[in-house]
């Protein structure tokens, strides 16, 4: 069954897909998977603490090229790279829930470090604040 959608595999059984559904969310299933996970703990963990280290590793990332005479020449920081470094860390951190949007009518703080509610005396309806000048 490994891979197989519960599509086909609920076609591999004679039966709807609804069935298999509700046979995969099963406690029973659930006890399978737990035990599964947790004979794999330590490799877990050990795949967790390299993955922090890559992470950590990324921020510190730094663009080179060869240079005229074939010596390498430091370009300086590799953004991307630290880019992508900060998404996988808010990947870790949300536990793969994603991740909510700021609402248009969120509060907001201005240059000066003044709070503003949303509203007509602090945006005038257009996301700009002209509260401090």
């Amino acid at each position: 069954m490994e891979g197989k959608s519960l599509a086909a595999i609920a076609r591999e059984e004679g039966v709807s897909r609804q069935i298999i559904a509700k046979q995969a969310k099963s406690d029973d299933v659930r006890q399978i998977l737990v035990t599964m996970v947790n004979a794999q703990l330590d490799r877990l963990d050990e795949l967790f603490r390299r993955t922090l280290e890559v992470i950590a590793e990324a921020y510190d990332a730094r663009v080179g090229r060869a240079g005229k005479d074939r010596a390498p020449v430091n370009l300086g920081p590799d953004h991307y790279a630290r880019l992508a470094a900060e998404g996988a860390v808010i990947k870790l951190m949300t536990g793969g829930r994603p991740v909510p949007e700021a609402s248009a009518s969120a509060s907001f703080r201005t240059s000066s470090g003044t709070m503003y509610p949303p509203g007509p005396m602090s945006d005038n309806g257009t996301g700009l604040c002209f509260c401090d000048q």
